[in-house]
């Protein structure tokens, strides 16, 4: 594979939650597996019930049946980690790649998910967090539907910038309630803590046969807002099943006060000036447990940072994080506040020889600009595996 594009494009074919998929000359398995919300929902519930709706979603959070039960792929090498092990059965070691805001598509991570499967010879779990991927009403991501919801947006927030049907969805939710944010990141937590007790157990099957061991470690590759997931859940530890795992980040790490979402396809201006105020000033003076305490450590950099600090001094050997240089919605230096000046070594900045944006790392030269039409796809390639090559050398 030399050519991003075009391996994304047969591996889109492919990819599917309705059936398994075998990648004929990389030998991957493509798995889809129904995951059904139980861990944390009566929390979760608590905390959704009464949060006001929006005007194109007129349901309450917990009434929208999308995020509680839906599906998820596995990637899978045909013999991976641990599998000719009797004793135990299954993969010993699993990667779960974590995607960005405001996603709708795995389309991108197709080529990273499979990589990552195949030079850490482990299975890879595409997981979606709440409500993003294919966790929502189709109607929620609709040009038809949504563009008169972003044209009433700017009419009502005179001066929005980037409202536009691709982000009217999340902006207009998040808008209403910044609460959202943290308590879907919250459920979340709750279903990968609930998703690490099925590998654990045994539940995960395909064919009848488990797919993971029972001592099956748990890694983390995230991506964008996915690495503050990961980083909360690393830092929390629910069940304690996650002492030992990795974590790659990509394009992420920082602090959320240092993160600027402000983009045509995450969130419009008003929707992010809005959560960074609340989690900014009101969100940190609250109180609460081991999870609200993981994610609130992570919001500014004055805020739990000896107890942040001290975390990553500990896990110094399990976490990576690999930056780029012109990334404006995730920078490097929010991912060096995050870590801590004793802790610095964690944090990778890279940079490639073309145009790239944090949402387009690698785009394809084919749809780029007029600039980028000479662009080369060997170019482009020679990049993501600087980047894949130390994702894989720290995860393996």
């Amino acid at each position: 594979m030399t050519n991003l594009a075009e391996r994304t494009n047969k591996l889109n074919k492919l990819f599917s939650f309705e059936k398994e998929n075998l990648v004929d000359d990389s030998k991957i398995e493509m798995i889809p597996l129904h995951f059904s919300e139980k861990l944390g929902s009566e929390n979760t519930d608590s905390l959704q019930i009464g949060m006001p709706s929006t005007d194109f979603c007129s349901d309450n959070e917990t009434k929208i049946i999308e995020n509680r039960e839906f599906d998820f792929v596995i990637f899978k090498p045909q013999t991976s980690v641990g599998e000719t092990d009797t004793n135990t059965g299954g993969s010993k070691e699993c990667i779960i790649l974590l995607h960005g805001l405001n996603e709708r598509s795995w389309e991108k991570y197709l080529t990273w998910a499979e990589d990552l499967a195949i030079n850490c010879n482990r299975p890879v779990i595409l997981f979606p967090m709440a409500f993003h991927m294919n966790r929502t009403p189709a109607s929620w991501c609709a040009p038809r539907i949504m563009m008169p919801w972003s044209a009433k947006r700017r009419v009502l927030f005179a001066g929005v910038n980037n409202s536009t049907f691709c982000n009217v969805a999340l902006s207009s939710r998040l808008s209403i309630c910044p609460q959202r944010f943290y308590v879907s990141g919250r459920e979340s937590v709750y279903n990968i803590a609930q998703l690490a007790r099925d590998i654990r157990d045994g539940k995960i099957l395909t064919g009848g046969q488990k797919i993971f061991s029972q001592d099956c470690r748990i890694d983390f590759f995230a991506y964008s807002i996915g690495a503050l997931l990961a980083q909360t859940i690393l830092i929390s530890n629910p069940d304690s099943n996650f002492s030992d795992s990795k974590l790659c980040t990509f394009c992420g790490g920082s602090i959320f006060k240092d993160m600027d979402g402000n983009s045509k396809d995450i969130v419009d201006s008003e929707a992010f000036e809005k959560i960074r105020n609340y989690y900014c000033t009101e969100f940190i003076k609250t109180c609460g447990d081991f999870i609200h305490d993981a994610y609130k450590s992570l919001i500014t950099p004055e805020c739990l940072r000896q107890e942040r600090e001290s975390f990553f001094t500990k896990a110094r050997s399990r976490i990576k994080m690999l930056t780029l240089k012109k990334d404006k919605v995730i920078p490097t230096f929010g991912a060096l506040h995050a870590v801590g000046i004793n802790n610095i070594s964690l944090v990778e900045e890279m940079d490639f020889p073309f145009e790239y944006s944090h949402q387009i790392p690698f785009p394809a030269p084919h749809s780029a600009s007029l600039k980028m039409k000479e662009l080369l796809p060997d170019t482009v390639y020679t990049s993501f595996r600087r980047v894949f090559d130390a994702a894989e050398r720290f995860l393996r």
